[in-house]
């Protein structure tokens, strides 16, 4: 059985993008990542590890329990956490939508795109895609689940999925055999949900970054994780060339039904 652990981050309003990002694995391989990232978190003294909290550094001085940490200890702390990401067998995958695109939508194209009946969010169009894609990995009858970190709009993302589920029943489509259940899990248990954490919070800074310098270049945390790449569709930024191929595809199937 294969399990995809994902988490989000951008997903407020004020945000110039949103990510939803994580990690694909089998259960096996994920029994073998928590042994080995849990007593990186016990010898730190560190609950569970929050990006969030961990890289911000207002007026220059860290926040919460990382506020007395040294710069030393601060880079050994995420070099282990790292090296347990890049020597275990798990694959990266993160899907980006930019807002600025998604607000020149019209409501109903963000209807369409979002998946949802109710709430047209562009988290929900990102969330479509990493479901597909994390299918797309299965081979030979194998199923993937997914877990997603808790939140508030985590009955929304549930809706959603069942509604990208039933669309693949009413079409016949044959991947709908390699997409399993959608559970949530509070990170604080779920270990792989903290990497999830690590890697959506590395790709929402480099979008943010990188729409306002094209030249950006994604920093080594980020490529660090991205160690076991399995293919660039993995990681797939709607921008304004991405919603032009999504409207020209939605263009098509709508004049071929």
């Amino acid at each position: 059985m294969l399990v995809a652990y994902f988490d989000d981050s951008g997903t407020h309003d004020e945000s110039k993008n949103c990510i939803i990002g994580g990690y694909r694995g089998s259960v096996n391989e994920w029994k073998r990542f928590d042994r080995a990232w849990k007593p990186i978190l016990k010898a730190f003294d560190v609950e569970e590890f929050h990006a969030k909290e961990f890289w911000p550094r207002p007026q220059g001085k860290r926040i919460g329990i990382y506020r007395d940490w040294s710069d030393e200890k601060h880079r050994d702390f995420i070099d282990q956490l790292l090296k347990v990401i890049e020597s275990s067998k798990i694959f990266p995958i993160a899907c980006g939508v930019l807002r600025g695109e998604w607000d020149k939508l019209s409501a109903d194209k963000m209807a369409l795109y979002s998946g949802t009946s109710r709430l047209h969010k562009p988290q929900f169009l990102a969330l479509q895609r990493v479901v597909v894609s994390s299918a797309e990995f299965c081979h030979n009858g194998r199923v993937m689940h997914f877990v997603f970190d808790e939140s508030p709009h985590s009955s929304v993302m549930l809706e959603c999925f069942h509604e990208l589920k039933q669309g693949f029943r009413e079409t016949g489509e044959l991947l709908l055999d390699h997409i399993g259940e959608f559970s949530t899990a509070e990170s604080r248990i779920a270990t792989p949900l903290q990497a999830a954490d690590l890697l959506a919070y590395e790709a929402h800074r480099w979008a943010k970054k990188g729409e306002a310098d094209r030249n950006y270049s994604m920093r080594d945390v980020y490529q660090r994780a991205m160690k076991r790449m399995k293919s660039k569709e993995d990681f797939w930024l709607f921008d304004e060339n991405r919603f032009s191929m999504l409207e020209r595809a939605a263009n098509l199937a709508a004049n071929q039904s």
